[in-house]
């Protein structure tokens, strides 16, 4: 109906939950001798993957970014609130990833 929704109203998501997680591996796997040459501080990459969702085709994906906007807005709005708990779950997720099993550098509380 064309309809835009956020991801918290989009009825389909864990039905295209796992296609998502395909389309970015396959898109990640076909850049991974690339990423694989990377010099020390370039070793970890946090990308951001943007999709669109077709009732009739499923998820697309629209872009790649090699440097998401994890900025926090000021904003008090309902959407701003959201989007800013979602940002500080994956800067959270991406530093326990980066530093779990390396003793010293990370305990978790």
């Amino acid at each position: 109906n064309g309809t835009r929704r956020s991801s918290s109203e989009f009825e389909w998501f864990d039905e295209y939950f796992q296609s998502i997680c395909d389309i970015s591996y396959r898109t990640i796997r076909s850049v991974k001798s690339h990423l694989a040459r990377c010099p020390g501080p370039h070793r970890y990459q946090l990308f951001g993957f943007d999709f669109g969702i077709s009732q009739k085709r499923g998820p697309l994906l629209i872009e790649v970014n090699d440097w998401p906007n994890l900025n926090f807005s000021d904003s008090r709005s309902r959407d701003a609130t959201r989007v800013r708990n979602i940002k500080k779950k994956v800067l959270t997720d991406f530093v326990s990833l980066l530093l779990d099993n390396k003793p010293g550098n990370f305990e978790r509380q």
